[in-house]
């Protein structure tokens, strides 16, 4: 079970690397999160918004939803095109350790 949060996170990288490879990131990001009820204002980044908008909150509280908002935008930059997202993190260390690495790169 400990693999499922991810399978979550592979999802998410997919729909945000799809949304960037159309260049439309932002503007969907925005979109979803107009159509949540109660929307909060948020910075417009887009693996942050989706997360916030699909996981269980009683799972992923602010801090877990912006570590691995990190480690996703960290494997943006970092991880090889021919790596899955699942080995990048986990050979990097774990999502702890990639989303600080993306805070130290910044």
């Amino acid at each position: 079970m400990a693999d499922a949060v991810y399978m979550y996170l592979e999802m998410v990288f997919a729909v945000v690397r799809r949304w960037q490879g159309l260049e439309r990131s932002k503007k969907n990001a925005r979109a979803i999160l107009r159509l949540r009820n109660g929307t909060r204002r948020m910075r417009i980044e887009p693996f942050s918004i989706l997360i916030f908008c699909t996981a269980d909150p009683k799972v992923a509280d602010a801090k877990t939803r912006s570590k691995w908002s990190r480690a996703l935008r960290y494997a943006r930059i970092a991880k090889p095109a021919d790596q899955p997202l699942t080995a990048f993190i986990k050979s990097n260390g774990g999502i702890n350790a990639c989303a600080g690495m993306f805070a130290r790169d910044r």
